[in-house]
């Protein structure tokens, strides 16, 4: 695998680095904690719980998903919110750790995935107008562009060298 070490990397590499992590650990212990709840069998508090982050904590594509499905199956709402919080934190930290070990084709990764699902978002926010997901919206459009911008930059001095 190709893995660039050039010191430490820059204050919105960090940033964004710490940003996916910790979204990522948010929805994974969400998705942990939701389970066994589950299991042990209080379903009306956790499907409470569960239809009410679901609006605030996952991604607009996995949301929207959870929704579909939901209408399809009601009962499973909580089952596929879980489902929903462990896709997308799993994503999530898999572009978090690729960024942390610089690999060359992480930022790539990140804007194509992250990218990708902004429609979703401006889809969900037209929808449903919450100060939450714009904050949401407006990170993940950022941290696009910032990626973008840095990867291109890096494509463009690696082919500047001979």
């Amino acid at each position: 695998m190709a893995e660039v070490k050039r010191g430490e990397p820059e204050l919105g590499l960090r940033l964004i680095i710490v940003y996916k992590l910790a979204k990522a650990g948010g929805e994974l212990l969400l998705a942990a904690l939701l389970a066994p709840m589950l299991v042990a069998g209080a379903e009306d508090p956790v499907r409470d719980l569960a239809v009410a982050l679901s609006g605030h904590v996952t991604g607009a594509w996995s949301l929207r998903l959870t929704e579909l499905l939901a209408h399809a199956a009601a009962p499973r709402t909580v089952e596929l919110t879980i489902l929903a919080l462990l896709l997308d934190g799993g994503l999530t930290l898999c572009e978090g750790w690729a960024l942390y070990r610089r690999f060359i084709w992480a930022p790539w990764l990140v804007v194509i995935s992250t990218g990708s699902l902004l429609p979703f978002e401006v889809f969900e926010l037209a929808r449903r107008p919450r100060a939450g997901r714009l904050l949401i919206f407006l990170a993940n459009l950022s941290v696009v562009c910032y990626l973008a911008a840095r990867a291109a930059r890096g494509l463009r001095a690696r082919r500047a060298t001979p």
